[in-house]
């Protein structure tokens, strides 16, 4: 009986059991001095990064067959990540692959409050430009009024 949906998901699954188990161990055992601590803290901090992307994953592709265990993974994902996985959906689904860098997207990339510099380059990517032949739809300008233009993603039902 197939329980993933792709295999290569159990990097993800040991991962995220990765870091309950540290944080478990953090709770219980409760270091002491700089060092240990300074470890455990970068170590957990990776830890809720990769809880980060283990949730854009799982929004975007579902790991389990089951839906079930899908619903079960993303509240373990909600514990690591720090707030519900499905309040991740409406901003970046619905928005930001709908309306990818247009006004429309709620979260592109000029919205960033930070300077040129090392944290630009850290904290975003540019979106590379993909030739008219790969299949990637373009992303929908807005118009003035902030519609999209006519016949043009206006008679569209689902935003899937």
């Amino acid at each position: 009986m197939k329980i993933l949906r792709y295999q290569a998901d159990r990097r993800t699954l040991g991962i995220i059991g990765a870091w309950y188990a540290l944080m478990a161990y953090a709770w219980i055992a409760s270091p002491t001095g700089f060092w240990p601590n300074a470890a455990l803290v970068a170590l957990l901090c990776m830890g809720a990064f990769q809880g980060a992307v283990a949730t854009h994953n799982a929004v975007h592709c579902p790991v389990f067959v089951a839906r079930w265990m899908n619903n079960l993974w993303q509240v373990v994902l909600t514990l690591t990540y720090g707030h519900p996985v499905s309040s991740y959906v409406p901003g970046h689904n619905l928005s930001h692959h709908r309306h990818t860098e247009s006004r429309r997207d709620v979260m592109r990339t000029d919205k960033a409050r930070f300077s040129a510099g090392t944290c630009s380059t850290c904290c975003s990517s540019p979106r590379p430009s993909a030739p008219p032949s790969s299949g990637r739809r373009p992303a929908t300008p807005a118009t003035p009024s902030g519609g999209t233009p006519a016949g043009r993603g206006s008679s569209r039902s689902s935003p899937w």
